[in-house]
C-alpha cells in the first residue's frame, strides 16, 4: 500500500491553534474549530526578482482598473515564464554537473567517437521549448483582453503550412493586429518572429508531431588520439549552437518581447478602462 500522508517532526514549536475568530459586529470573539484554509506561499529562494519586476507595472495597472480577467491571465504568463527559467536553470546545472564529472575522473574511449544520451538534457530542452511556445500563446490571450478582435485567439496561430515559403509562426495573429490598426504591436511580433520565434516554433513542432529533436547532440567525445587529452564537444542544438547558450538567449529574447509588448499593452489599458 502506498502511503498518502507523510508525518514529520518540525524543528520548531508552532502554536497549536484549535479555534478561529469571527466578528459579531462589535468585537472579535473566539469560536472552536479551525477554518478550512490553506495558505499558498512561495519560498524566498524560488522567487525571481527580474521576472517579478517585469510584471509589476502592468499588473498594477490592471489591478487599479479592476481588470480581473486580464490580471489572472498575467499571473498565468508569469507562471509560465518562471517555468522557462526553471528549465534553463536545470539545463545549465546538468551541463555543469557533467563537465565536473569529466574533469574529475573520465575514462576515455578509443577508436570511435562516443555520444551517450543524456535524458536530463534531452527532456529539459524539449520542456524548455514547450514552455516558451506556451508563453507566446498566453501573451496572445493577454492581448485579447485589450484588443477585442484577438479575443477568439487562444494560440500564437501560424499561417501557411510548415515547411513551405508561406509559413509564418504567428502569422494569423500578426495579420489580425495589422487589420485592426495595431501596427506597432504587429511589427514587434513580426520582427521577433523572424529573429527567433520561427526557428524555436519549428523545433517545438518537430517534438510535438514526431519524436525527439532532430540533430540535437549531447556530449560528443572524439576518439582518443594521444597527447594526454581527449576532446569532448558541449551539447548542441540542431543549429550547432551550444544548448545552454541557445536557451539563455531565447529566455532573454522572450523577456524582451514581454517588456516591449507590455509597454504597448499598458498604453492601451490606460486608455480603456473596460476589461473586455
Amino acid at each position: 500500500m502506498i502511503e498518502r500522508i507523510l508525518s514529520v517532526r518540525p524543528s520548531n514549536s508552532p502554536e497549536e491553534i484549535a479555534h478561529h475568530s469571527v466578528f459579531d459586529g462589535e468585537k472579535w470573539r473566539k469560536v472552536p474549530g479551525v477554518l478550512a484554509v490553506r495558505l499558498g506561499m512561495t519560498r524566498t529562494e524560488d522567487k525571481d526578482a527580474e521576472i517579478d519586476r517585469l510584471f509589476e507595472k502592468i499588473s498594477q495597472i490592471a489591478s487599479d482598473r479592476s481588470a480581473r480577467q486580464l490580471l489572472k491571465k498575467l499571473d498565468d504568463c508569469k507562471h509560465k515564464l518562471y517555468a522557462v527559467k526553471f528549465h534553463l536553470r536545470q539545463i545549465v546545472q546538468e551541463i555543469n554537473r557533467r563537465v565536473a564529472a569529466f574533469e574529475r575522473n573520465h575514462s576515455a574511449a578509443s577508436g570511435a567517437s562516443v555520444e551517450i544520451a543524456n535524458h536530463v538534457l534531452i527532456y529539459e530542452t524539449e520542456a524548455f521549448l514547450f514552455q516558451v511556445k506556451s508563453n507566446l500563446d498566453l501573451l496572445v490571450q493577454v492581448m485579447g483582453h485589450v484588443i477585442p478582435s484577438l479575443k477568439s485567439f487562444r494560440t500564437f496561430s501560424h499561417s501557411g503550412a510548415p515547411g513551405t515559403p508561406e509559413y509564418a509562426a504567428g502569422g494569423k495573429v500578426i495579420k489580425e493586429l495589422r487589420s485592426c490598426g495595431k501596427i506597432d504591436i504587429a511589427n514587434l511580433f513580426d520582427s521577433q518572429r523572424t529573429s527567433w520565434i520561427e526557428e524555436m516554433t519549428i523545433m517545438r513542432d518537430t517534438i510535438t508531431h514526431y519524436s525527439g529533436l532532430r540533430d540535437f547532440h549531447c556530449f560528443v567525445e572524439e576518439p582518443y588520439r594521444g597527447g594526454g587529452q581527449v576532446q569532448i564537444h558541449y551539447p548542441t542544438m540542431p543549429s550547432g549552437e551550444r544548448v545552454d547558450a541557445y536557451c539563455g538567449k531565447i529566455y532573454d529574447q522572450l523577456c524582451g518581447l514581454y517588456r516591449s509588448a507590455f509597454h504597448q499593452i499598458e498604453c492601451l489599458v490606460s486608455g480603456d478602462t473596460k476589461d473586455v
